[in-house]
């Protein structure tokens, strides 16, 4: 059982208890819809301060991923009626009238019970929660994308949630997508991970993609090496020697140049892959 389902259990019972105990209050407002995160570019120079990251890289395991403490304590009250509402949402047709609700903790709940749901309508009702102005429902919705059962939607709705305004929603993202099926078609939105604006969301973007271990990685896992950030460009130089095999050091143009003129031809030698992956 996911620590998802495990939280949202627990906030269900703790909205039973409030509810018998009378302490239900009105939810305030939601706040307003944040703006899109800019995305960096290369003439930037100004270094952002890294966080501690676990830096291995290409060592993960085929468990869970480690996630980030899942937040559904959305800043207002549980009401004795969103109590209740919780209760009573099980048919699609509930859930797809809820996700317009005023309160966050339902629509929360909403968001949750989507990922499970798999048709057109559940869709265009995620990618509308993946957009709420309260982060923990938004966060609710991107961490449950490795639930769903069609991989090829996870990855559109990942597509939304990777441009969220919240870094931990980003991350959230990131490193659900290590373990997306097919792995190369994760590339394209990790591509836009490593131009985010944070080191810490790019240093995460690098290290799936040197877990996904596809030939479809090094192109961007070269431009990453540019990066503005050491940590960065430390661990996309890592990533490219383990699923190249080989060695050009930190210098740009030498790993371009040989890209450019022999990666069409380039094979992934997978034995020497899982030898290191057993040591």
């Amino acid at each position: 059982m996911s620590k998802r389902y495990l939280v949202l259990c627990t906030v269900l019972l703790a909205t039973i208890v409030l509810s018998f105990a009378g302490c239900g209050k009105k939810p305030s407002a939601d706040k307003a819809e944040p703006t899109p995160i800019p995305q960096i570019t290369e003439a930037e120079g100004e270094k952002i301060p890294d966080k501690a990251v676990d830096k291995t890289v290409g060592k993960r395991t085929a468990e869970q991923p480690d996630q980030p403490k899942l937040r559904i304590t959305v800043a207002v009250p549980v009401t004795d009626e969103a109590a209740d509402t919780m209760l009573k949402l099980n048919t699609l047709e509930e859930l797809l009238a809820a996700v317009d609700s005023k309160d966050p903790v339902i629509r929360a709940a909403v968001a949750d019970k989507l990922l499970r749901r798999n048709s057109p309508a559940a869709t265009e009702a995620l990618k509308k929660l993946l957009q709420d102005p309260i982060e923990d429902v938004r966060y609710t919705a991107a961490a449950g994308l490795i639930d769903m059962e069609d991989e090829a939607v996870a990855l559109d709705l990942a597509q939304i949630a990777i441009h969220d305004p919240s870094e931990e929603v980003r991350l959230e993202v990131i490193t659900n997508l290590a373990f997306a099926d097919p792995p190369a078609a994760t590339v394209p939105v990790l591509e836009v991970a490593i131009k985010d604006q944070v080191a810490q969301v790019r240093e995460e973007a690098v290290a799936v993609l040197a877990d996904l271990f596809v030939v479809e990685a090094i192109p961007v896992l070269i431009e990453a090496i540019k990066d503005r950030d050491a940590n960065v460009r430390g661990v996309a130089l890592e990533a490219l020697q383990f699923i190249t095999q080989l060695t050009h050091g930190a210098e740009y143009d030498k790993w371009k140049q040989w890209w450019d003129t022999e990666g069409a031809d380039f094979s992934l030698d997978e034995e020497k892959w899982a030898e290191e992956i057993i040591e």
